[in-house]
């Protein structure tokens, strides 16, 4: 089997090579080491560039502490071109402003050409403890244990090998005995789960055997299949629990809402997170994520009407109900002696905004909900996790 190194042992070799000059100024070749590692893990199509933007961050900042503006200026540039979001836009800014003449430059962060890779383990899919060994945190470890970091890592191979085996050997053992009121047990339970997880499951099973041609198993079937189940059952709960939630409040008119007690102090974070994410989603509720239900807890009932009564949520207009319809859908939506003629998207539009009297469009002038200017301008003033990044305007 051809051997290769994983492009994140090379980020973590890099940022290794950064922690270890963290206090003191590395050589010229060590410096020229890390741009190249770290040049190699970008040409990598699956590599994280959010990992290597905060790898790119990392050197830039030992380049600040040492007064090297232009390298620095030049790795923080190419993180944000990894990583738009970086929280670094203010330092660029102001290494931007000091003249080309003035900045100071070490080693020209676009070299080209191969890394040192003889201390980089090679990354074997079949002992994924490799990759992890690469991280600077081993590195400590072998210190605080007393060993050198190729003793440290020889030692966790060995471990994590000697353990797998031993887990092999359970599992094959607990195959080897038959166990026909527990193929009943399955059966039962995945008729009351229904079809849908009855062909999952057993979609799992074919898969967990051709998995197993190549290596043994670590969990005995019947470990395998209990997990699944509660799995299945944990996955039903949630749904069951998330539709309920939703029946209470989809489809509701808000118009005439007014709740007197409500006021803009009282909303939590998560519910000004909650009123952002409902900006042009449909008042059926169709889509919703399940983790609103299930990780905050929203209680839509309650909350989106706490938001029409503040001002801060209503309804969609008809012109943006019709651009997100077919031409299908609204030549539907005509009398029958106005489909004769024959008009495009735009001027079918227009033409159905200058009949809004049409009974067939009272349904699509609440299909959608829309963050008011008064919302939009109550959340730009709030800070709360995650805003402006999960769901934009």
């Amino acid at each position: 089997m051809s051997k290769v190194i994983s492009p994140y042992a090379l980020c973590y070799e890099a940022l290794r090579l950064i922690e270890l000059h963290s206090s003191d100024e590395m050589t010229t070749e060590e410096e020229r080491q890390i741009i190249l590692l770290l040049n190699k893990s970008e040409c990598y199509p699956n590599m994280s560039t959010y990992q290597l933007s905060l790898a790119r961050k990392k050197l830039a900042e030992y380049y600040m502490a040492h007064g090297i503006t232009g390298s620095a200026l030049d790795q923080y540039q190419i993180a944000l071109t990894d990583n738009p979001r970086l929280p670094v836009k203010k330092i660029v800014k102001s290494l931007s402003s000091i003249p080309v003449c003035d900045r100071i430059y070490s080693v020209d962060a676009n070299i080209a050409g191969e890394p040192n890779c003889d201390h980089i383990l090679f990354f074997d899919p079949k002992a994924n403890v490799h990759l992890r060994a690469q991280s600077v945190t081993d590195y400590r470890n072998a210190e605080f244990f007393g060993m050198t970091v190729e003793e440290y890592r020889n030692w966790l191979t060995n471990t994590y090998d000697s353990a797998i085996k031993q887990l092999q050997q359970e599992a094959a053992e607990e195959d080897a005995i038959y166990d026909p009121e527990f193929d009943e047990y399955v059966e039962k339970q995945l008729d009351l789960l229904g079809e849908d997880c009855r062909k999952s499951f057993y979609d799992s099973v074919k898969l967990r055997e051709l998995e197993s041609e190549y290596e043994p198993n670590i969990w005995s079937y019947k470990k395998w299949a209990k997990q699944t189940l509660d799995c299945f059952w944990d996955s039903k709960r949630a749904a069951d629990r998330h539709a309920e939630q939703l029946s209470k409040a989809s489809g509701m008119d808000f118009s005439n809402m007014s709740l007197s007690a409500a006021r803009a102090a009282d909303l939590t974070q998560t519910e000004m997170l909650f009123l952002q994410y409902l900006h042009h989603k449909k008042t059926s509720l169709d889509g919703i994520a399940g983790y609103w239900t299930h990780e905050y807890h929203m209680d839509y009932e309650h909350v989106i009407p706490k938001f029409f009564s503040l001002g801060f949520l209503g309804y969609a207009d008809l012109e943006y109900t019709l651009k997100k319809c077919t031409i299908a859908e609204m030549t539907a939506l005509l009398p029958k002696e106005d489909t004769l003629v024959k008009r495009k998207k735009p001027e079918l539009i227009q033409f159905l905004l200058s009949r809004d009297d049409l009974p067939s469009l009272d349904a699509y002038k609440k299909l959608y909900f829309e963050v008011t200017p008064a919302g939009k301008s109550y959340l730009s003033g709030q800070e709360y996790p995650n805003k402006d990044v999960s769901f934009r305007y």
